[in-house]
């Protein structure tokens, strides 16, 4: 009888999902166009700049990011934040799915939320079933689940390359990985030359602080939709960039100006480096230079890549480091021979408590450049100074004081 009853179950179990499929396959059939994007980093600000080019055109576009915030992004520019009542799970995509097929759109712009090779993979080949992916590079994040080597990043990656598509990629290094994925699937693959395709003049359009190879493949990709470059472009200059974007915001206070960089989202060594630079090229005449480096527990790997390339800087005046796991990035820095100053503070710091660390340093102009993760303390931090960015004083002894009741710092969990 018990046995009756076991497969009375798995033949139940085997038939709702069977329907279960063939209701989310309709869904997705009804997509004309499904854009999966992929990539180390810089999925998140192609997914919104591709929504937006496609959207100025007229077409119905639906986009959904995981990166510093998860968000579905509808056709009318608002967005919905996607909650989640406990770990995140790809069947997620499935929801999205549904919500674009109903809605009507043209066009789902979906990014990429698996990490385990064999789900990148199963993403791709059963539940959005693109017509045109995006990988946009392949570097070293990430290592504990899909390297342990920059290689296996690539060949992890290469498990969202379509099927009969498009695949759009700025990747150089491990390029021979992605052609043998797209040859295999019968994908043709598109690169991209940033360097010769997008200006400065249309870079300096853009309010915050957006990479030429993230605006060119958009451009390009839109191109081949049939979107003229201008209407695109319009489309991306007026986008919302992700909470994660890198911008520069700025508070006065008892005559110390104190820029931040946001680079928090920049989550491998190669991009925080080069957030770094480009942050001190852009604001050259700051009297100090701070790396603030905000740690994960849960991130070892992250920490001790961003150790060891924070030993490499040699233009850093101060490296202040917060969150938790901190251990970690201080041994690592210190075993990879880094010579300047160390300030650990608490895990968990408010606002006020920065600036006033920040205020210690005695710079008249201070540039903060924040890297590592973009929870906790340094979500508190960008909301600060989101709301008092350009704030000045009419007096330089006048008291600071302002209103952070809902900038109070997460608990440590």
């Amino acid at each position: 009888m018990e046995l009756i009853l076991l497969t009375a179950m798995f033949a139940l179990l085997l038939l709702i999902t069977f329907i279960e499929n063939k209701r989310h396959q309709h869904f997705i059939r009804k997509i004309p166009v499904r854009i999966h994007v992929n990539g180390t980093r810089g999925k998140s600000s192609i997914a919104r700049l591709l929504a937006a080019g496609l959207r100025q055109s007229g077409l119905k576009v639906i986009c959904k990011t995981t990166g510093s915030e998860a968000k579905l992004v509808l056709d009318d520019k608002n967005e919905l934040p996607i909650l989640r009542g406990a770990t995140p799970n790809i069947i997620e995509q499935c929801k999205v799915a549904e919500y674009a097929s109903k809605a009507g759109a043209d066009v789902l712009v979906i990014e990429c939320m698996a990490l385990k090779p064999e789900l990148q993979a199963y993403s791709e080949l059963k539940l959005i079933r693109s017509t045109h992916g995006v990988i946009t590079n392949c570097g070293p994040d990430h290592l504990d689940v899909m390297g342990p080597t920059e290689l296996d990043v690539a060949l992890a990656l290469a498990g969202t390359v379509p099927v009969n598509g498009l695949l759009y990629t700025n990747e150089k290094q491990h390029l021979n990985v992605l052609e043998h994925a797209a040859a295999d699937r019968k994908s043709i693959m598109v690169t991209i030359p940033a360097a010769q395709t997008v200006s400065d003049d249309e870079m300096a359009q853009f309010s915050y602080i957006e990479h030429k190879e993230n605006v060119a493949l958009a451009l390009k990709l839109c191109a081949d939709l049939g979107v003229e470059r201008k209407v695109a472009l319009a489309g991306m200059v007026n986008s919302t960039p992700d909470l994660g974007a890198m911008d520069v915001k700025s508070v006065v206070r008892q005559g110390h100006e104190f820029s931040l960089v946001n680079a928090f989202a920049a989550n491998d060594p190669a991009s925080s480096k080069l957030c770094w630079h480009q942050s001190v090229q852009r604001q050259s005449d700051c009297d100090q230079k701070v790396l603030l480096v905000n740690c994960r527990e849960d991130r070892h790997e992250r920490s001790t890549q961003l150790a060891a390339m924070s030993a490499t800087l040699t233009d850093v005046d101060k490296i202040i480091v917060i969150g938790t796991g901190r251990t970690r990035f201080v041994k690592t820095a210190l075993a990879s021979g880094i010579d300047k100053d160390f300030m650990i503070l608490p895990a968990i710091q408010t606002p006020l408590a920065l600036l006033d660390t920040f205020a210690e340093l005695a710079a008249r102009q201070l540039l903060i450049v924040g890297i590592g993760n973009i929870k906790d303390s340094a979500t508190h931090l960008l909301s600060f100074f989101e709301q008092y960015d350009s704030f000045t004083e009419t007096a330089e002894d006048q008291p600071f004081i302002p209103s952070i009741q809902t900038l109070e710092p997460a608990t440590n969990g």
